[in-house]
Protein backbone atom coordinates (compact mmCIF):
# COMPACT_ATOMS: atom_id res chain seq x y z
CA UNK A 1 0.00 0.00 0.00
CA UNK A 2 1.34 3.43 -0.80
CA UNK A 3 1.30 6.44 1.51
CA UNK A 4 -1.59 8.14 -0.32
CA UNK A 5 -3.83 5.09 0.18
CA UNK A 6 -2.88 5.01 3.85
CA UNK A 7 -3.67 8.71 4.25
CA UNK A 8 -7.10 8.22 2.70
CA UNK A 9 -7.90 5.35 5.09
CA UNK A 10 -6.75 7.35 8.12
CA UNK A 11 -8.92 10.28 6.97
CA UNK A 12 -11.92 7.99 6.51
CA UNK A 13 -11.60 6.86 10.14
CA UNK A 14 -11.06 10.39 11.48
CA UNK A 15 -7.38 9.97 12.33
CA UNK A 16 -5.92 12.63 10.04
CA UNK A 17 -3.90 14.21 12.88
CA UNK A 18 -2.41 10.85 13.88
CA UNK A 19 -1.44 10.21 10.27
CA UNK A 20 0.21 13.62 9.95
CA UNK A 21 2.16 12.85 13.14
CA UNK A 22 3.52 9.52 11.82
CA UNK A 23 3.62 10.25 8.07
CA UNK A 24 7.33 10.97 7.78
CA UNK A 25 8.48 7.90 9.77
CA UNK A 26 6.09 5.76 7.71
CA UNK A 27 7.59 7.03 4.47
CA UNK A 28 11.15 6.50 5.63
CA UNK A 29 10.59 3.05 7.13
CA UNK A 30 8.42 1.86 4.23
CA UNK A 31 6.42 0.01 6.89
CA UNK A 32 3.26 0.07 4.78
CA UNK A 33 4.83 -1.69 1.80
CA UNK A 34 3.59 -5.06 3.04
CA UNK A 35 0.39 -3.88 4.78
CA UNK A 36 -2.84 -4.20 2.83
CA UNK A 37 -5.69 -1.69 3.02
CA UNK A 38 -7.85 -4.39 4.64
CA UNK A 39 -5.35 -4.88 7.47
CA UNK A 40 -5.10 -1.14 8.11
CA UNK A 41 -8.89 -0.78 8.05
CA UNK A 42 -9.33 -3.61 10.53
CA UNK A 43 -6.60 -2.12 12.70
CA UNK A 44 -8.32 1.26 12.83
CA UNK A 45 -11.64 -0.49 13.54
CA UNK A 46 -10.24 -2.47 16.46
CA UNK A 47 -8.00 0.14 18.09
CA UNK A 48 -9.23 3.39 19.55
CA UNK A 49 -6.80 6.28 19.69
CA UNK A 50 -7.25 9.14 22.14
CA UNK A 51 -7.04 12.41 20.24
CA UNK A 52 -5.50 14.18 23.24
CA UNK A 53 -2.61 11.71 23.41
CA UNK A 54 -0.73 11.28 20.15
CA UNK A 55 0.78 7.85 19.72
CA UNK A 56 4.46 7.62 18.82
CA UNK A 57 5.41 5.94 15.57
CA UNK A 58 7.05 3.08 17.45
CA UNK A 59 3.91 2.37 19.48
CA UNK A 60 1.72 2.60 16.41
CA UNK A 61 3.79 0.27 14.25
CA UNK A 62 4.21 -2.21 17.12
CA UNK A 63 0.45 -2.62 17.50
CA UNK A 64 -0.15 -2.62 13.75
CA UNK A 65 2.37 -5.39 13.13
CA UNK A 66 0.91 -7.53 15.91
CA UNK A 67 -2.59 -7.16 14.45
CA UNK A 68 -1.24 -7.84 10.95
CA UNK A 69 0.34 -11.09 12.09
CA UNK A 70 -2.87 -12.20 13.82
CA UNK A 71 -4.97 -11.14 10.82
CA UNK A 72 -2.76 -12.94 8.31
CA UNK A 73 -2.86 -16.13 10.40
CA UNK A 74 -6.65 -15.88 10.71
CA UNK A 75 -6.55 -15.96 14.49
CA UNK A 76 -9.14 -13.20 15.01
CA UNK A 77 -12.77 -13.56 13.98
CA UNK A 78 -13.31 -10.50 11.79
CA UNK A 79 -16.82 -10.14 10.48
Amino acid sequence: MNIEQAEEIFNDYGYASLFQHIRYPLMISEAFNDVTPDVLSHFLDVYSFETAEILSFEEFIYHLLILKKIYMNNELPFV
